[in-house]
């Protein structure tokens, strides 16, 4: 998580079934940084999607393409947290 506390995330995708605590833990941290994070159906798809092992979470680094997830995602009422701005 050292990549959400040094501020160069742009987006957080959390796997839906990572845990409850795991969940809201990534959801205060992005909400303090205000850095957008979407809950992903789940860690084997979260993981598959970026072509390795199932992912509890992947940070987003590169600017445009974190808008472009982000957009494609749409956020969805109570899949998105954090906010910039």
């Amino acid at each position: 998580m050292a990549w959400l506390g040094r501020g160069r995330a742009r987006l957080v995708l959390v796997a839906g079934d990572g845990g409850v605590d795991v969940i809201e833990k990534f959801r205060r941290l992005c909400a303090v940084k205000k850095v957008p994070m979407f809950l992903i159906a789940d860690k084997t798809t979260l993981g598959a999607a970026i072509g390795r092992s199932p992912r509890v979470a992947v940070a987003v680094l590169d600017e445009h393409l974190a808008a472009r997830i982000e957009k494609a995602l749409g956020g969805a009422p109570g899949q998105k947290f954090g906010k910039r701005g």
